[in-house]
């Protein structure tokens, strides 16, 4: 590796109706799951009831600036009759729920809709209500790795979630990943299954069917879908939900991935928009490369849309869905940005746009062209997230920077990723990218770039974007 570091390294994004919410305490014990059971009434109410082991949620809180919309607390040791909480305030400490116990609340989720006016966190749209379990679910102030149960009522209406479903209807996940649970929606939605092998794509639109119309949207999302399953072997997550936000324009206008116990997208289109701008979009693509990558610290949120910078268009290309000489013109033009200014540090942590994206994004090239001269071919940048993905580590986990750092080596039988993170993480570094550029024969030209053919690597720079 330090032949890597010489050359190139220079030092300075229909389900089935769950069961009728019980009006008394359920038998609880001290041990397993934490039990939610949730009645939707379409006027945007909802009737939450909570069964917890001892001490599991004796102290308790709510995504912030729900509090208000949390009413009629009550709370009831096991077996017990419930009483009503008087004037709650958050932190909320429940000295009943030190044993085994029972909770019910409503929550006024029209109101919460009314007041963010975001789906990140409540909206009303599409008549119905997009809003995650984060919201709405009160969860311990601490993160417990304990598993929790979601049950869900919809009379006449439905519930879908980028949580992981049971057979049953029955969602799972742990309590650490209530704090950003994946995206909900309640309302008369109707889903969609797209099927990427063994994958299911639950595809939901909310809003007005574009003008396109609904079987358009459908397959823009299997496209996209295919794209991913297409460069990393399979599709990463067994379930993942997509939910298409119709509005104003005729464009794909933007888009977010969020997991922590499951998988899910919200992306943004217009009402006009056209079958042209879905085979022209990237942003789709790009919040599926997410899918693939397990949530890593904030502070490393560069190797995450760094990772979906650098995939999303080469997934496109390989897929026959745009010219590899577009992607490596983007590459030679603006990757620059990558490079750290004025006072940045090293990758880690960082806020700037660039260092951020394109610093990220050139951090996987340097690795993916490494991977492949080591390897002579055999391996790539996908292979350290397959190695991840075996190890459970998609959007629904969280991993360690040190998991996932050994995932990736592993899968590319070589400890590259780990080493090239060392250089990048904590000290602002140039990257060499003209002796890089001309070492894989792509070179300036009047439109766009030219391909070198008798480069040092330019075959490696063929075989990156060619199907396997």
């Amino acid at each position: 590796m330090a032949g890597f570091a010489a050359i190139w390294v220079l030092a300075c994004n229909a389900p089935t109706a769950a069961p009728e919410v019980p009006a008394s305490p359920a038998k609880t014990s001290s041990t397993g799951s934490v039990r939610y059971r949730v009645a939707f009434d379409p006027a945007g109410s909802l009737t939450v009831e909570v069964d917890a082991p001892a001490g599991t949620l004796a102290e308790l809180t709510i995504e912030r600036g729900a509090e208000d919309y949390v009413t009629a607390l009550e709370v009831a040791p096991t077996g017990d009759a419930y009483q009503a909480v008087t004037t709650p305030t958050f932190p909320l400490r429940l000295a009943a729920c030190k044993r085994s116990c029972s909770i019910r609340y409503r929550f006024d989720l029209a109101a919460a809709a009314r007041d963010f006016d975001n789906p990140q966190f409540a909206d009303a749209l599409g008549g119905g209500f997009l809003a995650p379990p984060t919201t709405w679910l009160l969860r311990p102030i601490e993160p417990r790795p304990q598993p929790f149960e979601l049950t869900v009522a919809t009379p006449g209406s439905a519930f879908v979630s980028g949580l992981e479903p049971r057979a049953d209807g029955t969602f799972t996940a742990s309590l650490a990943d209530l704090s950003q649970a994946p995206y909900s929606a309640f309302g008369p939605f109707v889903p969609h299954i797209v099927s990427i092998g063994d994958a299911r794509v639950e595809v939901v639109r909310v809003g007005p069917e574009p003008s396109v119309g609904d079987r358009a949207v459908f397959e823009w999302v299997e496209r996209a879908a295919g794209e991913i399953a297409g460069l990393l072997g399979e599709f990463p997550q067994k379930h993942t939900l997509v939910l298409v936000v119709v509005g104003g324009g005729q464009s794909v206008a933007n888009g977010s991935a969020l997991g922590n116990g499951g998988a899910s997208v919200i992306v943004h289109v217009g009402a006009d928009v056209t079958r042209a701008h879905f085979a022209d979009d990237w942003i789709l693509t790009h919040e599926l490369v997410h899918i693939s990558m397990p949530g890593l610290s904030s502070k490393h949120s560069w190797m995450e849309e760094g990772m979906a910078t650098f995939l999303e268009p080469m997934a496109r290309a390989r897929a026959g869905h745009l010219p590899a000489s577009e992607v490596w013109a983007e590459w030679y033009y603006a990757m620059w940005q990558g490079q750290p200014m004025g006072n940045d540090g090293g990758l880690d942590g960082t806020r700037s746009w660039g260092r951020l994206y394109w610093g990220g994004a050139m951090f996987w090239l340097l690795a993916d062209v490494t991977i492949r001269e080591r390897s002579n071919g055999a391996r790539s940048v996908k292979d350290c997230l397959r190695s991840a993905n075996r190890d459970g580590g998609t959007i629904a986990t969280r991993f360690s920077i040190e998991r996932f750092l050994a995932a990736c080596d592993r899968g590319v039988q070589a400890p590259i990723v780990s080493t090239l993170y060392r250089q990048l993480a904590n000290e602002p570094v140039n990257v060499d990218l003209d002796t890089l550029f001309k070492k894989l024969g792509v070179r300036k030209a009047a439109r766009g770039v030219d391909f070198d053919d008798s480069a040092p690597l330019a075959e490696l720079r063929k075989q990156m974007f060619t199907p396997e």
